[in-house]
Order: C-alpha cells, then structure tokens, then sequence
C-alpha cells in the first residue's frame, strides 16, 4: 500500500469513527432501551445501532478484514 492509499484509508476511517460516535452521542440523548444479555453483560439500544452502523461502513474500506463484534454472533468465514 502507497503513503497516498494509506492517508485515504486513514482518513475515510476517521471519519466514520467520528460517525459513529455522533451516532452513540445522539442516540444516548432520547429515551433508550437497556437490558442483560446472556452472562449478565448490559447492552443498550446504543450498542446495537454502533454496531450495525460500522458493519455496514467498515467493509468496503477494509475488503480484506474480517468483522468481529461484541453484540453479533461469530461467524466463521470472518477467518478467512
């Protein structure tokens, strides 16, 4: 990888890291649901939407990654 795809790889992830806090940001303000997931760890309506939101914008930057997150379920081809 060029400096130059590195600095566009950089910034567009930048970017959508800051998405994704405005995002935690303005969906902890309104009313939100919480609760248990199994092993007692809480998750929140918060959790879910960050999540769902860099699933769908982390990949077409990263083609080559695989995704694991906290609140989806492993999936086995992320390993290759």
């Amino acid at each position: 990888m060029q400096d130059s795809e590195r600095v566009k790889l950089r910034d567009a992830l930048a970017a959508i890291a800051r998405e994704a806090g405005e995002l935690a940001v303005t969906t902890a303000k309104g009313s939100m649901k919480r609760w248990m997931k199994a092993g007692s760890s809480p998750v929140s309506e918060v959790d879910l939407a960050v999540d769902k939101f860099l699933s769908q914008r982390l990949p077409p930057h990263v083609t080559e990654a695989g995704g694991l997150s906290e609140e989806t379920e492993d999936k086995p081809a992320r390993l290759t």
